[in-house]
């Protein structure tokens, strides 16, 4: 029963009761001034009436005291229990919330820092690295690389500018080794080395990178290799591969037969 119904209820009692005593109250002295005016039985009758009005005084008061205070502990549970479960809803809230809020300070903290630190690895311009900056935001809202952000390009940008790519050969090779990164589950910084080694023994272009990185996972998926023996088997032996002439592909397909037969990584 609600607090609002039990209030009309309790009212409507306590009317009825207070109805119900005046009533008798009045048969009584209507009884006594009708039969007796003075004799014993007429005071008698007084004394009857005068201790009903004051029992109905007694009763009135002391269903007053219990309902009152009935309600007011029952208000008092009901205050009780909305504030504790606003302060419930409050920490359950806001405590998420505020955690949320420093990782995302953070994150735009260390993106900060990445960006700082390849423009002075760099010597980009400030129109480069206004460059830079739009392609890290793409590639981290890119649909084609889930659970990759804008710091982890930039991160990314700053191995392999750190490797000695250009800017032009950097910015096309970022989406390939974000992509073997995922592929592989390695640090960008360790997809940026093997980005790094397989391009420059080959001589490749920046925009191979993705090339690079579907190799490497089309050779880990047909073998028994992982994409890290063979990036350890790459680093080792690309230099005399390509001064021999042989096609990053062949030395790749070569990596993952050896694999199959118990020779893995360097």
């Amino acid at each position: 029963m609600d607090v609002a119904r039990l209030i009309v209820r309790v009212g409507a009692n306590i009317t009825e009761l207070e109805r119900g005593l005046s009533e008798a109250s009045r048969r009584v002295r209507e009884f006594a001034g009708q039969r007796v005016e003075d004799g014993d039985l007429g005071r008698s009758l007084e004394r009857i009436g005068q201790e009903a009005r004051e029992a109905g005084q007694q009763v009135r008061e002391f269903v007053r005291q219990r309902v009152d205070g009935d309600l007011g502990r029952s208000l008092q549970r009901l205050g009780q229990g909305a504030r504790e479960a606003g302060q419930r809803l409050a920490l359950g809230v806001t405590t998420p919330l505020m955690g949320l809020g420093a990782a995302a300070v953070k994150i735009a903290a260390d993106y900060e820092q990445a960006m700082n630190v390849l423009q002075a690895t760099s010597g980009a311009t400030a129109e480069q690295m206004r460059q830079l900056d739009n392609l890290a935001r793409e590639l981290g809202s890119d649909l084609t690389l889930p659970g990759t952000s804008a710091k982890d390009a930039a991160e990314a940008m700053l191995e392999l500018s750190k490797g000695g790519l250009t800017l032009a050969d950097t910015m096309a090779a970022t989406k390939g080794v974000l992509q073997m990164s995922a592929a592989a589950q390695v640090s960008n910084a360790r997809a940026a080395e093997i980005a790094v080694n397989a391009l420059s023994a080959f001589r490749l272009a920046g925009s191979e990178a993705t090339r690079v990185a579907d190799l490497l996972a089309a050779a880990a998926n047909s073998s028994s290799a992982e994409i890290a023996h063979i990036a350890d088997g790459l680093q080792m032996s690309a230099s005399v591969f390509a001064m021999a002439g042989v096609p990053i592909e062949d030395l790749v397909n070569a990596l993952s037969l050896m694999a199959n037969a118990g020779i893995k990584g360097s």
